[in-house]
């Protein structure tokens, strides 16, 4: 080996200014570049609860953006403040707004330089592009606020003299006419569905409608859903209210509740527990998301366990991929993928689009260095 090092040092002197600048340059774009797939080098760290835990190597995930000395470790006893305020990817680069103790910072070019940008509130305000940031709102008391004190838009007609029912129009389309209803919008606002009951016969007749033309029957109106792009809806509807219900076999009425689609499918759902929109959502391929009601730290898709976590699960901190098969989330403090890759002592982590491609940005800190790095869902 020495012998080796002697006879490169030698070569190295020998070559002109061109060869020694070409080396400088390659050099440099090794050390800049984050790998898109890495060697995964793990090292195995002892748990509270006495099991282990295979932590992987971030380094070659990222780059080393903060130098911490001695001094800095000591003045954060309590850690650092630090999460994206926004990133993005364009023509293959990365660009992102770095929070680090409550000042912002630009990553450019493999580094990190001082703004005089105001920082966010706190990584609660920000949109992480996380399962929380796309689900689906209830508007409905919001909407009829708007009709009765005719303040802004809004969606529903109010009440029109000689008709049962209002008028649901959205970008000047009509959705439905219904006489009691609900209505939710996606992540962006940009769909619409709603849910509710007409008169026929002299009875309420209950469905199910999107600003699509998809209109399907309901039992009843329970718990709206939307997924993020508007092309399905869905209600949660327990299984007590559709006890009746012709079409649902006695075997299917055993679940404790079901999810109607509006592309015709019925998800059932053994745990009937109340679920709000940030406990159970849709994904634009029609699967049920859900935190388990039960156990928080479970998490399922059409009622199949997915994955457990250390912690209970933070919609947050959740990330499912584009196609449903792959997801991350943070737990107590550390980053899991569903591949089995986990990081230890991530600072907030954040998804990012690449050609097509879910990708998680996460800040780490190792011995007395943070680093920025990226991997794919």
């Amino acid at each position: 080996m020495k012998k080796f090092i002697q006879i490169f040092l030698l070569l190295a002197l020998a070559n002109n200014i061109l060869a020694q600048g070409f080396l400088k340059k390659l050099k440099d774009k090794v050390a800049n570049k984050i790998e898109a797939t890495p060697k995964t080098v793990v090292s195995t760290v002892a748990t509270p609860s006495g099991g282990s835990t295979a932590f992987a190597d971030p380094a070659p995930y990222g780059k080393v953006v903060v130098q911490l000395s001695d001094k800095d470790i000591a003045a954060a006893p309590d850690g650092f403040i630090l999460f994206f305020e926004s990133a993005q990817f364009a023509n293959g680069q990365l660009s992102a707004k770095v929070n680090f103790n409550a000042a912002v910072y630009d990553y450019t070019g493999g580094n990190l330089q001082k703004t005089a940008v105001t920082p966010s509130q706190g990584y609660a305000y920000t949109n992480n592009h996380s399962e929380k940031d796309l689900l689906s709102v209830d508007i409905s008391q919001v909407d009829q606020m708007a009709v009765l004190t005719k303040t802004g838009p809004h969606i529903a007609s109010g009440m029109v003299p000689g008709k049962m029912g209002q008028d649901l129009t959205f970008n000047g389309k009509k959705i439905a006419t219904y006489y009691t209803f609900g209505i939710i919008r996606n992540h962006d606002s940009t769909a619409i569905a709603a849910a509710g009951a007409s008169l026929a016969g002299g009875k309420m007749v209950y469905s199910l409608s999107t600003m699509t033309g998809q209109k399907v029957p309901i039992p009843m109106n329970q718990l709206l859903m939307l997924s993020p792009d508007g092309s399905i809806a869905g209600n949660f509807i327990q299984a007590a209210i559709i006890r009746d219900d012709p079409s649902i076999s006695a075997q299917m009425k055993t679940y404790g509740a079901y999810v109607y689609l509006t592309n015709g499918k019925r998800i059932p759902i053994a745990n009937a527990g109340d679920n709000s929109n940030d406990g159970m959502w849709l994904s634009n391929n029609g699967n049920v998301l859900a935190i388990d009601n039960s156990d928080k730290k479970n998490f399922k898709k059409n009622d199949t366990l997915l994955f457990s976590s250390d912690a209970p699960i933070d919609t947050k901190q959740l990330f499912i991929s584009h196609d449903d098969k792959s997801w991350a989330w943070v737990g107590t403090r550390d980053l899991h993928f569903s591949d089995g890759t986990v990081f230890p002592e991530v600072f907030n982590a954040y998804r990012v689009y690449n050609n097509g491609k879910d990708v998680i940005l996460f800040l780490t800190k190792k011995d007395k260095q943070i680093l920025l790095c990226q991997k794919e869902l």
